[in-house]
């Protein structure tokens, strides 16, 4: 056989495998099965399963070669339409199935502005917008620096830049004691930023006072931690820092000095 016809025929052989791989892979490894997966949310709940929905909604990897999945566009995509949550990872579970793997960032604040009510997640980004109250409990924000305009719309940010950060920095005070998303809104009424001193209004009843200073967050940690472990055990409900000192008040407005203003209070 002369050489050139063996040749032809390596040059065949190799083609047609190359093209029986594709045709097999883009069969095999096209995905076929996409889930949600939350990671601090129990997706059969029905939050958790209206949140996996919004998920795979918004998703486009059905049908694509596993191989070839685009990471940063899955996540960005899903970010882009559903901003209350986080995507951790694009886990592959050969050959055909993907979990999308989530956090579920929890809604702190509501604000009304303009006869409408925009709920705002943890870093003040927009992530509902309303005609009426939604229903549920919310820290209500009183007050603050809004960006320009009436018209905002979801994934944007309702407050300026400063506002934004100082937003971010109490969801994380809090979130270090434990008061995270519904067991905030269930311990705070409202936040009124209208002034210095920052006012958090208590369910209970009563005020939480603290200057908004550079230790805002060292201070609000030790304000809320006085405040839990003084109304469980004397019935005192407002609490105020003068001087770096914390003072309580009891059931008939008596003040009482609980001790310094530090995260070891």
């Amino acid at each position: 056989m002369p050489v050139r016809n063996k040749r032809l025929i390596i040059l065949f052989c190799i083609l047609s495998t190359v093209t029986l791989f594709v045709v097999l892979s883009s069969v095999i490894f096209s995905v076929s099965t996409v889930t949600a997966h939350g990671l601090n949310i129990d997706v059969n709940s029905e939050s958790g399963k209206q949140i996996s929905k919004s998920i795979l909604d918004n998703q486009s990897i059905n049908g694509r070669n596993i191989f070839f999945l685009n990471d940063g566009r899955i996540k960005a995509q899903i970010h882009d339409n559903v901003p209350y949550v986080q995507v951790i990872n694009i886990e592959r579970k050969f050959p055909d199935r993907v979990s999308i793997n989530f956090v579920a960032l929890h809604n702190y604040f509501l604000v009304n502005r303009f006869d409408r009510y925009y709920l705002l997640r943890f870093d003040g980004k927009i992530t509902g917008v309303f005609d009426q109250r939604p229903q549920g409990n919310f820290i209500e924000l009183v007050g603050g620096n809004f960006r320009q305009g009436s018209d905002f719309k979801v994934n944007e940010f309702l407050f300026d830049q400063i506002q934004s950060q100082f937003l971010a920095l109490v969801s994380t005070a809090l979130g270090t004691i434990g008061l995270e998303g519904a067991a905030s809104a269930a311990f705070f009424e409202f936040i009124n930023l209208d002034t210095s001193i920052v006012y958090l209004g208590l369910r209970a009843g009563g005020l939480v006072r603290i200057p908004n200073a550079s230790d805002f967050g060292i201070s609000l940690r030790a304000a809320v931690s006085l405040v839990l472990q003084q109304t469980l055990s004397t019935g005192q409900i407002i609490t105020a820092m003068d001087n770096s000192v914390w003072h309580g008040f009891d059931e008939n407005y008596q003040q009482i000095r609980l001790g310094k203003g530090t995260a070891d209070s």
